[in-house]
């Protein structure tokens, strides 16, 4: 009997399994597009179509077949430039992940790596995106596989950052996008290593490397030591099944995280190098006309950014208009004009919909003085602050009349949150509101949590 090989651009969109949204490359530059991928469209850029295989960068989906680490040639120490036993280190923590074998993918003529860990079946992208991050940055590993414990000290530690050390699928605020990496066989120097080979192109032999190594791979979950429940096992989770069968999980206990990590400026498409600055700190909104044309001309680095550059956009706008319909326009021309708006605002359709900013601030820029003293912006967020501390008050008296406690401090503030509707998380770490996280922290009943 014949048996019909599934065409490789249908292999492709199968197993790797793209989500919304990927990134192309025309003249040299790289844009967003919108949609799902077809396999009329990798047929294309894999070369398959009797071209020359075309850039291609996708995110991955809201379930993963593949897990991926991208190493910068040039600044990573995980990178073989920087001596034989370079990637042991990440390898052997890739290891005690569960992910024991990698295709290493040359990512273009930069010659930085992506290693590539197919998986024997997909497993959901945002969970396995929070054990690949508390696995890679934490201090000490129970480890599941093997039953051994593995402390790290300070000289060894791992860090994540554009240049140095990118993990995918990446860990994301709630409504924002995976960030895309390079599919492997696109072109300009991309390609798989192969042991006796070299450096190969052909799709058709990832296909062939990765059902090899997907069976040898398979993701470990992380859970923190100090929620670790003794009835578990000191490194696996025992479940039953039917008919009184079970099956032993592992489990890779590790220590919180020391510190939380500084947001990185990357790129949002991987494997293209180091923006100029690597470390981004929060940009604080511009307080007169002066600053915010200066966060104009310097636009977008990275994401996050949006809120800054709208106000940004209104304070000028308003100061040239006093029309909500001319205001309109102006934010939007200002906006897709400032560098960096394709790659890094999360809000592109609705900016150039004029969604955002929205007719009603439009109005108040054109209404207002733009200065941010006395003016709308200002009031509106001594309006919010105000109203916050109130809810807080409100739910701390309401949990104390009732008697109500927690085991920690973040399920107080959640516990809160739900029954009460006090402010999130971060409200409560605000250095002004100390006082009331103070008086939250009364409401823990274990000590060590506090």
């Amino acid at each position: 009997m014949l048996i019909v090989k599934e065409p490789l651009e249908e292999w492709f969109l199968r197993v790797l399994n793209p989500g919304y949204g990927y990134v192309i490359e025309k003249q040299g530059r790289k844009s967003t597009r919108p949609g799902f991928l077809t396999s009329g469209l990798l047929q294309h850029h894999l070369g398959l179509a009797g071209g020359e295989p075309q850039y291609l960068a996708i995110r991955p989906n809201t379930t993963t077949n593949w897990i991926a680490l991208d190493i910068d040639q040039k600044l990573s120490p995980h990178h073989p430039d920087r001596g034989e036993r370079a990637l042991e280190a990440l390898t052997e923590r890739c290891r005690l992940m569960g992910l024991s074998c990698s295709l290493q993918i040359r990512s273009s003529y930069s010659r930085g790596i992506h290693l590539w860990f197919p998986l024997p079946e997909p497993i959901k992208t945002f969970k396995a995106a929070l054990s690949l991050k508390r696995a890679v940055l934490t201090s000490v590993v129970e480890s599941g596989i093997d039953g051994y414990v593995y402390a790290y000290p300070e000289t060894d530690m791992m860090n994540l950052g554009g240049g140095i050390l990118e993990v995918f699928p990446n860990d994301k605020a709630k409504g924002s996008d995976y960030r895309a990496i390079r599919m492997p066989c696109t072109g300009q120097g991309n390609g798989i290593f192969v042991d006796g080979f070299g450096l190969v192109d052909e799709p058709g032999a990832l296909r062939e490397l990765w059902e090899e190594a997907a069976p040898r791979n398979c993701l470990v979950e992380t859970r923190w030591i100090k929620e670790r429940d003794q009835c578990c096992g000191p490194y696996n989770l025992v479940e039953g099944g039917d008919a009184g069968t079970f099956k032993t999980i592992p489990l890779n206990w590790i220590a919180p995280l020391r510190s939380r990590q500084k947001k990185q400026s990357v790129s949002a498409v991987k494997g293209e190098g180091l923006l100029d600055s690597s470390i981004s700190a929060p940009v604080p909104s511009p307080k007169n006309l002066e600053e915010a044309r200066k966060l104009l001309s310097k636009g977008w680095n990275c994401p996050g950014q949006t809120q800054s550059l709208l106000l940004a956009a209104l304070m000028v706008a308003g100061s040239e208009f006093n029309q909500v319909c001319l205001v309109e326009e102006r934010v939007k021309e200002l906006l897709t004009l400032a560098p960096g708006f394709i790659n890094y605002s999360g809000h592109i359709e609705e900016i150039l919909n004029k969604q955002l900013p929205g007719k009603s601030a439009c109005y108040k820029a054109a209404s207002f003085d733009a200065t941010y003293k006395d003016s709308w912006k200002e009031k509106a967020n001594i309006k919010r602050s105000v109203e916050a501390a109130d809810r807080a008050r409100s739910a701390l008296q309401r949990a104390e009349d009732e008697e109500i406690t927690w085991d920690s401090t973040t399920s107080a503030i959640a516990g809160l949150l739900e029954r009460f509707g006090a402010p999130q998380k971060r409200w409560w770490y605000k250095q002004s509101n100390h006082q009331y996280l103070a008086r939250l922290k009364k409401l823990v009943v274990n000590k060590y949590l506090r």
